[in-house]
């Protein structure tokens, strides 16, 4: 259990659904690291646990991205899912459908 940033009171698995997997979209960043350490603390959760990055393959750092959590997730003993897409353009749209294609993906499998 661990205490949520923004509220006084514990994380348990009560507070997420019932469910066979769990997924966390995992680009590396503060906030989906935070998410991604936060669930591990549940060890029910943990179990069932996958994270997903998806590398947009539009910055000249996005490979030490993937090893930064390739890194970080091998250190919390959590399943890594990689995906690369490679969106239409680099606008923030055709990036975000490129997520929502891959993460449909993976969620409808």
């Amino acid at each position: 259990m661990v205490l949520s940033a923004n509220n006084n009171s514990l994380l348990t698995d009560q507070h997420f659904p019932v469910a066979e997997r769990y997924w966390v979209a995992f680009s590396g960043g503060v906030d989906s690291t935070a998410l991604l350490h936060a669930v591990c603390q549940v060890p029910h959760l943990k179990s069932k646990l996958t994270a997903l990055h998806i590398n947009h393959n539009l910055q000249n750092d996005a490979k030490a991205w993937t090893e930064h959590c390739q890194s970080y997730c091998h250190q919390l003993e959590v399943n890594l899912v990689i995906e690369s897409v490679h969106p239409d353009s680099p606008s923030e749209d055709s990036c975000r459908q490129a997520r929502l294609a891959t993460y449909n993906k993976h969620l409808n499998s």
